[in-house]
């Protein structure tokens, strides 16, 4: 169940991707391409561009895990503006971050992460697709900013969740997706 999840939410990317009006740029994941999310949504209303981290395979999970069958590693069919190929944890990020966090002016953040699983599970009809997605955004959003210690560290400080391909209980997938906040 988990792969065919993560193989629909591989489906309702590419067909998000399709759509999105922007030219999407892959950089290498050592530096932040924004300061915060508006400048990110300056960035993409004045150079029609949106830059996202270039997924790097051998650092895609915990320290010393490969997870080379794992679905988002997989090659998509899309390049970037600089004939990048694009895997679909690229298209993800991409996708996520332009439909979740540039359409409505939501700020990075706990809060901010919850409005976007929100906006991004409206735009995602597949429900297993939907269980895929809650897994990449909602339950590493609960990594980031509510575990144990963290309230005193800074949101760059925080780092990403260990990637891992898992499913939450379903109804957690379910509960609160009511209205997008767009």
């Amino acid at each position: 169940i988990v792969f065919d999840s993560y193989v629909a939410l591989n489906k309702a990317l590419e067909e998000q991707f399709k759509v999105l009006p922007i030219k999407v740029e892959l950089v290498p994941d050592t530096t932040e391409p924004y300061k915060n999310s508006a400048e990110m949504r300056k960035d993409v209303s004045k150079n029609n561009r949106f830059r996202v981290y270039k997924t790097q395979p051998e650092t895609f999970g915990p320290p010393g895990a490969r997870y080379k069958n794992h679905p988002l590693l997989k090659k998509s069919k899309f390049t970037d503006i600089n004939g990048e190929p694009m895997l679909y944890n690229d298209l993800l990020r991409a996708v996520h971050d332009y439909f979740a966090h540039n359409v409505a002016e939501i700020q990075f953040g706990p809060a901010g992460e919850f409005a976007a699983w929100k906006n991004h599970m409206a735009v995602t009809p597949d429900p297993m697709a939907r269980w895929a997605l809650t897994s990449e955004t909602r339950l590493q959003n609960a990594w980031q900013n509510f575990r144990k210690g963290v309230k005193d560290l800074t949101l760059m400080q925080r780092g990403f969740a260990e990637q891992k391909a898992v499913l939450p209980p379903v109804n957690f997938a379910l509960t609160e997706i009511g209205r997008a906040h767009v």
